[in-house]
């Protein structure tokens, strides 16, 4: 790291040693020794101190009890501090400071190897090092202990900005994680944190953490937001009296329910990397409390309601019966978000509001083969209240009564009425806040018959074309920079008069994103064929826009995911890739455009994106 080198050609030593013995204190005139934290006591210079590391004044001392260890940390000390240096650099401005060996012991009620105080206001940092350090880490200077000297150190770039702050507010989660969080940014292969930030409890809102613990909400949103993202965060700091303060401080900060959300889908999944590559794993997943509809006669339609506690992870479970596509809709307002996926899914879907048409989102197929289906459901909300709750509304848009024909157990017995037949129930009423009226066109069915631009000819997948309608498309995230788009393979299209058919082979696309942390592009390589009900909704003579809602498919889509690493997903429905959608198409002169209607684009929440394609004539 150049600005690492520079630093250590920086760390200019002034004087070489002290023998005077000078009161530990003298480095803050105005404060009374004894007060302030500061320790009246003789002190010596340690060899080789002070010195200036790029701007920042370092100055290390010992006491008479350190006199017995000189020499032995030496060189692992100066490294531990000219690293943490070099990072909190590209933040901010260290302050000067002052470490002191061999401070004797720790405060009453306290059990701290080291800690950090401003003593003044225009003084340097102090940071003390107690008696069972010395014996223990101090000595050794093992990784995890020059990992405590970066985490000392940022909190003097923190009291640099925040002051001292109030002791044992509600708030000091965000002090002791972030610098437990940041000193693993200078040391992250000492792991000085992992044990303590694992042991989250889902259940237990974050302020009431054990104060290391939220290091781990921290860790989980490196890649999405970066450390200066972080570093402001940590900096913009009110302290809160009281737990009802710190809930209200933290429900008014503008975001922070997107980014506990993104906390909680991977924390869910267990897929928190630490900053060295490694999954940290995650010792206590939520629990998942069954859900009880309450329906109407027929059970086409259901409505339930999920309770949480604002700042914790609420996990719920559902069940439907095989042989029905179901819509989920919910009453989430901006301070909540809900969430749904299948048991074995690695990617968590989001459930639109009630109010909106929703597209694809939402909708649950599940074919007759599988049998009753559990579908978990996450619930987040950063209100400022007590608890909190969010209804859940489901409308069935379609039955396959043959299902039960199609099951060996039931098949032959009285449970199977004799004339089964697949029903659209899509007709059945939305929830009643929702504003969408009725078309022409649905996923079970259409009055608009199928283009016959599209049913004219076989189609291929054009590279170069769809490498461009790529790149246009993601340009347009404004959450994420896109530098380079690749596309290779091969793929091909098919139409009747109902369906669509879509065949991959080898077809990979690779996307590279510039964001701090991320070091591959996020790839997908689909093999295998897919194919789906296609009903045009609007439009139908060269364009409009239908619902694709698959039906069957064979193959895989294998992944290279920024926050979920590497995975590989079924081109079968319900195997997590291939998702039902609005579709927005073009055909004319022996060309076929096809992308999602959804504006909102799967790589923003760390998934795999589809589309959009270019096709040729073949």
């Amino acid at each position: 790291m150049l600005l690492k080198s520079l630093l250590l050609g920086a760390s200019l030593p002034m004087t070489v040693v002290h023998v005077a013995a000078f009161n530990c204190a003298s480095f803050w005139p105005s404060v009374k020794p004894g007060q302030s934290n500061t320790l009246d006591a003789n002190c010596q210079m340690y060899p080789g101190y002070p010195q200036t590391i790029g701007t920042t004044k370092v100055t290390v001392v010992y006491t008479d009890e350190w006199k017995g260890n000189l020499g032995i940390i030496d060189e692992l000390l100066n490294e531990a501090i000219v690293e943490s240096i070099a990072i909190y650099s590209t933040l901010t401005t260290p302050p000067d400071m002052v470490i002191i060996l061999g401070a004797g012991d720790a405060p009453k009620k306290s059990n701290a190897a080291l800690d950090t105080y401003m003593p003044s206001s225009n003084g340097p940092c102090q940071i003390r090092t107690f008696r069972w350090w010395a014996a223990n880490a101090g000595t050794e200077m093992s990784p995890v202990a020059m990992q405590s000297v970066a985490h000392e150190i940022y909190h003097c770039v923190q009291g640099s900005i925040l002051g001292n702050g109030p002791k044992d507010t509600p708030t000091n989660w965000v002090i002791e994680a972030s610098a437990d969080y940041f000193s693993n940014i200078v040391f992250p292969y000492a792991d000085g944190e992992v044990d303590r930030e694992i042991t989250y409890q889902p259940g237990v809102p974050i302020w009431k953490q054990e104060r290391y613990v939220p290091a781990l909400w921290f860790q989980s949103l490196e890649w999405a937001r970066g450390i200066v993202y972080l570093h402001d965060f940590v900096m913009s700091t009110t302290f809160a009296a009281s737990d009802d303060g710190e809930r209200a401080r933290l429900s008014a900060i503008p975001g922070f329910i997107d980014d506990f959300y993104l906390f909680a889908l991977q924390f869910s999944l267990n897929h928190i990397y630490d900053t060295n590559g490694k999954l940290d794993p995650i010792q206590n997943p939520p629990e998942y409390n069954n859900v009880v509809w309450s329906v109407n006669d027929d059970a086409t339609e259901g409505t339930a309601e999920l309770e949480t506690v604002p700042f914790t992870i609420s996990g719920f479970r559902l069940q439907f019966e095989a042989g029905q596509n179901v819509k989920i809709y919910s009453s989430a307002t901006s301070n909540q978000r809900i969430a749904w996926r299948r048991k074995g899914e690695t990617v968590w879907n989001e459930i639109p509001n009630f109010g909106s048409s929703g597209g694809s989102e939402g909708v649950i197929e599940l074919p007759c083969a599988s049998g009753p289906q559990r579908i978990s459901v996450l619930v987040i909300s950063t209100e400022n209240k007590a608890s909190d709750k969010v209804k859940l509304h489901y409308v069935q848009q379609y039955k396959d009564d043959n299902c039960c024909r199609k099951d060996p157990k039931k098949r032959d017995s009285a449970e199977c009425p004799a004339g089964s037949t697949s029903t659209a129930t899509s007709s059945a009423p939305e929830p009643t806040h929702t504003s969408s009226g009725p078309s022409s066109g649905s996923c079970s069915g259409s009055s608009i018959p199928m283009d016959p631009c599209l049913t004219s000819h076989s189609w291929s997948l054009d590279i170069p074309s769809t490498r461009e309608l790529m790149k246009k498309q993601l340009s347009k995230l404004q959450s994420i920079t896109i530098t380079d788009v690749q596309v290779s393979g091969a793929g091909g299209l098919d139409f009747d008069k109902k369906n669509v058919t879509f065949t991959y082979t080898e077809l990979k696309t690779s996307v590279s994103v510039k964001a701090e942390g991320l070091k591959d592009p996020i790839s997908v390589i689909i093999d295998g064929d897919a194919s789906g009900r296609f009903f045009i909704k609007s439009g139908g003579s060269g364009s409009g826009t239908a619902c694709l809602a698959y039906t069957s498919g064979k193959g895989t889509a294998k992944a290279v995911l920024p926050i979920l690493g590497d995975q590989t997903f079924d081109l079968a429905p319900g195997g997590g890739y291939l998702k039902n959608m609005d579709i927005d198409y073009t055909c004319s002169n022996g060309r076929v455009t096809i992308s999602s209607s959804g504006s909102e684009n799967a790589l923003t929440s760390g998934g795999p994106s589809w589309g959009p394609f270019s096709y040729n004539d073949s």
